[in-house]
């Protein structure tokens, strides 16, 4: 066996597919047509054993609600508060208990029986000497020795009674305060209303009985005689159900023989149609493993050129089946593998160039701040202020955007190189400008990227306070916390400009370089939760607002964590 199943494993995909056809399809055809009448003989069996459940079930289900509905009634009655005031009340004078009986006894009852047309009296059996009042109150003795009353007081729950053609609801009516039992309420119900309406609409062609739980029959669509017989024989299929909240049990039945006249159709009609399917499949598989095949080979042919190196291989397919989207998405996941690559490549390329720029900008710095502690110097020991005050702002300037070649920057210092920048620029324009600054000391626990602020401040001073014609510059910088972010305003009350030059600020060839830099580094480390934001009107000045999200950074076990 084990060697017959690895020589089937190993056998051409096309010759699997001619054997595992011949073996599920053509065999239990054989066997289909063999055994055409027994297997239709059982299925008709099975599909009317179902409808008849069903039908069983559906008939039950009816029955049981109408019931569960009349229990209800029973529960309405027997708890509700006037009645039990009126049949606990020990009244003193008939005229008085005759006008509770109609005020409030048969009003209620009347309505009751408005609502649910299937009950056709109403009865209470009184333990309480109460006269008795039409048919409505009458006294228990007259039923104190009948089996059902009996069986009634022993139980709290609603007792079904079917006597001499009769159907009634029997229940104890007791004071829900004491326990004290009231005597016995009873509801007689529409007999035909309750079964004839329910089996018609659900069991036309079965037939039905329903019996008590002692298997006495109420009730049957056929002669009661005729059900009996026909459920104790073997020639009918018959279902039992249980009835919902009664206690009754339901079954329906049907002949055998009306079942078997269907069954020598279907095993005419089966031999025609196994005969046809032999060969027409035989056929149909020929065609139909060559065409799978071929593209399964196909396919695989494609798959070992890229399993070689080749990764440029076009691969395709125009059909819609799991073959065809096989090859589509491996031709996707082809696509993508080469376009991975490219971008690993690209990317690579581009960090080198960054690493490589950002080293030579930190050889010049360091240069240039060693010169500028060396000019201080001299300054000093020439009495020459004005010169190592901008000496030691430059050193500041310088000291900051070096920042040891690290990204990250505490706000503070950002400020403080931003604030070396400012200076350098008022004693470059003899003081022509204000300057207003309105930071919050909370911002200064967190930390940005550095020269985020200076190129801000830069483009204000060029493009907007030196190209003021009237009146004195002013350049407002503030700084605040807001939510989980750290917001940045810089505004300056310049020409301002218009929306089309706005929008050249971003661009490459424009004088405003510098934002566009400063804008692709902030979503680069941050992400969207940063952003840049310009707004000006002519005549009105710019402002610029910068978001950036609250960070720091804190040394543990050697390790860079960020904190938010």
């Amino acid at each position: 066996m084990r060697k017959a199943l690895n020589g089937f494993k190993n056998l051409p995909f096309k010759y699997k597919i001619l054997l595992s056809y011949i073996i599920v399809i053509l065999i239990p055809v054989l066997s289909l047509g063999l055994y055409s009448f027994q297997q239709s003989k059982g299925f008709l069996e099975k599909q009317e054993q179902r409808n008849l459940a069903a039908s069983a079930e559906k008939i039950a289900d009816h029955l049981g609600y109408k019931i569960s509905l009349y229990n209800n009634i029973t529960d309405f009655i027997v708890y509700n508060t006037r009645l039990q005031q009126l049949f606990n009340n020990n009244y003193k004078d008939k005229v008085s208990l005759a006008a509770d009986l109609k005020t409030i006894l048969v009003p209620t009852i009347t309505n009751i029986q408005f609502i649910n047309q299937g009950i056709a009296e109403v009865t209470f059996y009184t333990k309480q000497g109460i006269p008795e009042f039409g048919t409505l109150v009458l006294d228990y003795s007259r039923i104190a020795d009948e089996l059902w009353a009996v069986e009634t007081e022993g139980s709290y729950m609603p007792k079904w009674i079917s006597r001499n053609g009769d159907l009634f609801i029997a229940r104890k009516f007791i004071d829900i305060y004491s326990d004290r039992e009231l005597g016995v309420v009873s509801l007689a119900l529409d007999y035909d209303q309750l079964f004839k309406e329910t089996l018609s609409m659900n069991a036309q062609e079965y037939g039905v009985l329903i019996a008590d739980e002692n298997r006495r029959p109420i009730y049957s669509n056929r002669p009661a005689d005729v059900a009996v017989q026909a459920l104790a024989s073997g020639r009918f299929m018959k279902v039992e159900q249980l009835i919902a909240n009664s206690g009754w049990s339901l079954q329906c039945f049907i002949p055998y023989d009306s079942i078997l006249q269907q069954s020598d159709q279907i095993l005419r009609a089966t031999i025609v149609v196994c005969v046809a399917c032999i060969l027409g499949l035989l056929l149909i598989i020929w065609m139909f493993s060559n065409t799978l095949v071929k593209r399964i080979r196909h396919l695989n042919a494609k798959m070992k050129q890229v399993e070689i190196g080749q990764l440029a291989v076009e691969v395709s397919s125009d059909a819609s089946d799991e073959i065809g989207q096989l090859t589509n998405r491996f031709g996707k996941m082809l696509k993508t593998i080469n376009h991975l690559i490219e971008d690993v490549y690209r990317s690579k390329l581009t960090q080198k160039e960054a690493e490589l720029k950002a080293l030579q900008a930190q050889i010049r710095p360091h240069f240039l701040y060693n010169s500028l502690n060396i000019i201080n110097w001299r300054a000093i020991m020439n009495n020459d202020t004005e010169t190592s005050h901008i000496a030691t702002r430059l050193s500041d300037f310088y000291r900051t955007t070096l920042n040891k070649g690290d990204n990250m920057i505490s706000v503070r210092d950002e400020l403080l190189n931003m604030k070396a920048y400012i200076d350098i620029q008022l004693i470059m324009h003899e003081h022509s400008f204000d300057i207003h600054y309105e930071l919050d000391e909370e911002i200064y626990a967190f930390e940005m990227l550095n020269l985020i602020l200076q190129p801000i401040v830069e483009n204000a001073i060029e493009h907007g306070i030196d190209c003021k014609t009237e009146g004195r510059g002013e350049l407002h910088v503030r700084g605040y916390a807001e939510d989980d972010y750290i917001q940045f305003m810089i505004k300056d009350n310049g020409p301002g400009m218009e929306q089309e030059r706005m929008s050249q600020l971003w661009q490459h060839q424009s004088s405003g370089y510098g934002l566009k830099n400063v804008r692709e580094r902030l979503l680069l480390y941050f992400g969207n939760t940063s952003g840049i934001e310009i707004e000006s009107k002519p005549g009105k000045g710019t402002r610029c607002r910068i978001q950036i999200p609250k960070y720091c950074r804190e040394q543990r076990n050697g390790t860079d964590q960020n904190i938010i």
